[in-house]
């Protein structure tokens, strides 16, 4: 049975299904909090249209979709598209995705599906859809994963001879501004308020800031971690690193574990002191937290980044699905992301000119 979660009690109330069916996904965004924190935040400009199909109390297949207007159109996307992050749909099984792909494709609206996995089986599915409407894949993206090996040592011996210099170099610089120290803490309803409030000061001290990428400035994204923290603390899973000098916070990440993996969702160090790089230092450090935690990978998630090389990586790709309906809706959509992707090639013409 097909079933379209158009409001936020509805999609509270199937927590325990939706968790159920989320242990063959263990991405944070795959989550039933995630779903909530994003319905909560982005609900005033998304009308909720979560596609999910039951067999009697069970979840088969979830879409976690919202209708949002881009341009002249209205279209499907992820309730969570604000944030960028890599997104899937749901699924027990290949059956469940193909009926749960075809449910959504005959709401007769627009469909843009950003970072799903390339050559998944949700792009798979969506590409077989032959009939009603246009299926187009944008250009892939890749993002970066950290393998970690069983032990610190093992670790250290695998970065570069110069990633090691580095980071002892940065860490002699750090330790002549003061006393250094590294924290993780998992975080629950007594310290979740304290980081977020350390997170948004950190993060909003430098080049995000200018920007214009901070929370600090994003009001919308600051109250969904501020909800998503609300919702998952209890659950225990939550991590939150700090890296101090002489006792002030100068570089800082939020992640999440699940599925024997640690998920970045967000990182902040203080301007000041980028002399002595203190978000790689403590990304090494949080590296070796996991470590001693059982933690297998840590997925950088977003955009794959050159920092990030220095440590041993597995290459994740993703591609943005789009859809667009033999109708007005389809259209519309199809005239509006022309236009957008040939004024972007112009404006990079320009800027290279």
């Amino acid at each position: 049975m097909l079933e379209i979660i158009r409001d936020l009690p509805r999609l509270e109330a199937v927590a325990g299904p939706w968790r159920e069916l989320a242990a063959c996904n263990p991405a944070p965004m795959a989550g039933h909090e995630w779903a909530v924190a994003a319905a909560k935040t982005f609900g005033a400009t998304t009308e909720l249209a979560v596609f999910a199909l039951w067999d009697g109390p069970r979840l088969r297949a979830v879409a976690p979709l919202g209708l949002s207007r881009v341009g002249p159109a209205r279209r499907l996307q992820f309730l969570d598209r604000p944030l960028q992050e890599p997104d899937s749909l749901l699924f027990r099984d290949r059956a469940a995705l193909e009926e749960l792909v075809d449910a959504v494709a005959g709401h007769h609206r627009a469909l843009a599906l950003y970072g799903l996995p390339l050559d998944g089986e949700e792009e798979a599915a969506l590409r077989g859809k032959r009939g009603g409407g246009l299926t187009l894949c944008g250009r892939p993206y890749v993002s970066h994963a950290a393998l970690l090996p069983p032990t610190v040592a093992e670790l250290d011996e695998q970065l570069s001879g110069n990633a090691r210099t580095m980071l002892r170099r940065k860490l002699k610089a750090a330790q002549k501004l003061g006393a250094v120290a590294f924290s993780v803490e998992t975080l629950d309803e007594t310290n979740r308020e304290a980081f977020m409030a350390d997170l948004i000061r950190v993060e909003g001290s430098g080049w995000k800031r200018a920007n214009g990428t901070a929370l600090a400035d994003l009001p919308d994204q600051r109250k969904f971690y501020e909800h998503y923290l609300e919702l998952k603390a209890p659950g225990g899973t939550l991590r939150g690193y700090r890296m101090l000098i002489a006792g002030q916070v100068v570089a800082i990440r939020l992640g999440a574990v699940a599925g024997g993996r640690l998920y970045e969702l967000k990182i902040g160090y203080d301007d000041a002191f980028r002399d002595c790089s203190p978000g790689m230092l403590l990304t090494h450090e949080c590296l070796k937290a996991e470590i001693a935690e059982g933690i297998g990978v840590h997925e950088f998630l977003g955009g794959a980044e050159e920092w990030q090389k220095r440590w041993p990586l597995r290459i994740n790709r993703h591609v943005t699905v789009r859809r667009y309906p033999l109708n007005l809706n389809g259209a519309a959509a199809l005239a509006h992301d022309v236009f957008e992707q040939a004024g972007g090639r112009l404006r990079r013409m320009v800027r290279r000119g």
